[in-house]
């Protein structure tokens, strides 16, 4: 008898994407796998034009999502991690699921960050980028830019920017690797906390659709998840914070490069350490960061 499950997404292109990909993985490895797919629109979506000091920075794009989990219209969801606050609704769970793909940031238009010109009009809807970009490499014309990827493209071509900064990882998954100017190096640009990585949310007690997701781990990948996700949820931190966390693991041991800048880009502080439990590991890192001043940058913002 076959099985069933109905997958919640974005109706964006990036979102379908990604969810095709899943949805491939999941049929190969679980044969006769029936999958339905439910487009969704979500705040986010509906707020495209508005700047994003409209948009609270709590699941603005997965609130709609986890209403048709828990009212049991899907059985599972699929995010990108860097996407999903720290603190899920009561009921809702989340895992990392198939390979990583790139998690750094790239600049678009441009070949270097030291070819643009100060006046330059840098396009991001990100806060971490924006204060990276002021504190790594002193560009104060950060612009806000809402949006698609293949909307802020066009805005780019049609001159409304000189240059972008987009996640890797999103040109990629839609072949769209020839846009791609440099890759920030993640462990300078750190990129936000499960970037690059893609998210399953279910609901707690789903057995079922557990097991399912169980055929969707990579290995170390859940550990390097929830080590980064550790480190924004103990800072008090979400998605309008400039932090940035990045963990890899290598030779058995988890290494993380964390940052907090401020909004100005003027001060910043940063840990780099590593450790063979990823647990410890987020403890050890958020309790330094606060230890340094963290909070103070929170509060500039």
């Amino acid at each position: 008898m076959s099985q069933k499950v109905r997958i919640a997404t974005r109706k964006s292109k990036l979102a379908t994407q990604q969810t095709n990909y899943i949805c491939r993985l999941l049929q190969n490895r679980n044969p006769g796998l029936e999958i339905e797919t439910l487009g969704v629109v979500t705040t986010g979506d509906k707020s495209a034009n508005q700047p994003n000091s409209a948009l609270s920075g709590k699941g603005d794009f997965l609130k709609e999502i986890e209403s048709e989990l828990l009212n049991g219209t899907a059985d599972l969801a699929i995010h990108s991690m860097k996407d999903v606050p720290a603190h899920l609704p009561d009921g809702l769970a989340v895992r990392a699921v198939a390979p990583r793909q790139d998690p750094s940031d790239a600049l678009v238009g441009v070949s270097s960050p030291f070819n643009i010109p100060a006046d330059a009009r840098i396009g991001t809807s990100s806060c971490r980028r924006r204060a990276l970009l002021r504190h790594a490499f002193n560009k104060t014309n950060v612009q806000d830019i809402r949006g698609n990827v293949d909307t802020r493209l066009k805005k780019l071509d049609e001159g409304s920017y000189d240059a972008l900064v987009l996640a890797t990882a999103g040109l990629l998954r839609l072949g769209l690797n020839n846009r791609i100017g440099l890759r920030l190096d993640p462990s300078i640009f750190v990129p936000a906390a499960g970037q690059g990585q893609l998210a399953a949310e279910y609901r707690i007690g789903d057995n079922r659709i557990s097991r399912l997701i169980d055929s969707l781990e990579e290995p170390g990948a859940s550990d390097v998840s929830r080590c980064e996700r550790d480190v924004v949820n103990m800072l008090g931190a979400d998605c309008t914070t400039p932090v940035g966390v990045f963990c890899v693991s290598r030779n058995q041991e988890f290494h993380i490069e964390a940052i907090v800048v401020d909004p100005s880009g003027e001060r910043s502080v940063r840990v780099s350490c590593q450790d063979e439990s990823p647990g410890s590991l987020a403890t050890t890192v958020a309790r330094s960061l606060l230890s340094m001043g963290a909070s103070e940058l929170f509060e500039v913002g």
